[in-house]
């Protein structure tokens, strides 16, 4: 059974859901396949991110729950405008809070860091609350911004669909 969290951050939520699948494997582990016993978490995240907390988090859930499931952790340094693993191996996948960016190679958030959407959402709620028009040529970017999304919407699912 393989499980990836795709911008893991500090592993918390990760967390809380490996003890779920855990936990249910655990009860009905005279029904469960040994193959399926066993599983492999996948922490993905930017390369330069710091894995440790999130370990260290999900390390001590399986530890608070006493947990006879082998669970195998590894980390992917890429992104997930990529494919992070290999064919058909994916069972199981969460994104919290990573599809929040853009893909920061074709950002237009004229910059936004890190291609981070929420200031800009915040930005244009603003605008509408104190009933500011878009100027025309604002509209325009407007249209490839929502353009970009659907396309990076769609690259983030193609390749989950692959993995």
């Amino acid at each position: 059974f393989c499980y990836c969290d795709f911008g893991v951050a500090d592993g918390y939520s990760t967390s809380i859901i490996l003890q779920g699948i855990v936990e249910s494997v655990e009860k009905a582990r005279a029904q469960v396949p040994e193959s399926l016993r066993e599983m492999h978490v996948v922490l993905e995240d930017q390369k330069q991110h710091d894995f440790r907390p999130a370990i260290d988090n999900i390390e001590r859930m399986l530890e608070e729950t006493k947990a006879n499931t082998d669970v195998f952790i590894t980390c992917a340094g890429r992104s997930y405008f990529q494919q992070c693993l290999p064919s058909g191996c994916l069972n199981l996948s969460s994104s919290f809070l990573a599809t929040h960016y853009f893909n920061v190679s074709t950002n237009p958030t004229n910059g936004f860091p890190h291609g981070y959407t929420l200031p800009l959402i915040r930005r244009l709620r603003e605008a509408k609350a104190n009933r500011e028009l878009l100027r025309p040529g604002d509209t325009a970017w407007l249209d490839t911004l929502k353009e970009q999304t659907a396309r990076e919407w769609e690259t983030f699912l193609v390749h989950r669909s692959a993995e």
